[in-house]
């Protein structure tokens, strides 16, 4: 498989380990493990370097998977997000912390104590 198909692969394979991780992180269901992913992104890298080292006649798709993949790979691994000792369940007590509300005033926490919280966090997955 070389030349013009090994470079669609490659973007293939990259394009789908993306809908596949968009969907799950839209869902809020992604894996504890992501080496799934790392090896989707990754294998699309090298096989898009491959079909350019051998001079494909689709060099956009090859250099779109390189680009995109490399870029998503690095993302996943260089921002890993981490976790405390012990992350908040549903039930426990709310820690304590204060932060600037939308009028820079500062909100404490403790004002909330006695009242039942839903407490929502956004945050990126990769």
């Amino acid at each position: 498989m070389t030349g013009i198909s090994l470079g669609m692969a490659a973007l293939i394979l990259v394009l789908g380990t993306t809908l596949i991780w968009s969907y799950l992180a839209f869902r809020v269901r992604l894996p504890d493990d992501l080496g799934a992913f790392r090896t989707g992104w990754g294998g699309g890298v090298l096989f898009g370097a491959f079909a350019l080292f051998q001079g494909t006649a689709n060099q956009g798709a090859a250099i779109a998977a390189v680009i995109v993949g490399g870029l998503l790979l690095y993302l996943l691994i260089a921002g890993k997000q981490k976790s405390g000792d012990k992350p908040i369940a549903v039930g426990d007590m709310l820690p304590a912390f204060s932060a600037p509300d939308e009028n820079d005033e500062i909100f404490e926490s403790s004002r909330l104590a006695g009242s039942a919280v839903v407490l929502k966090v956004f945050r990126g997955h990769w």
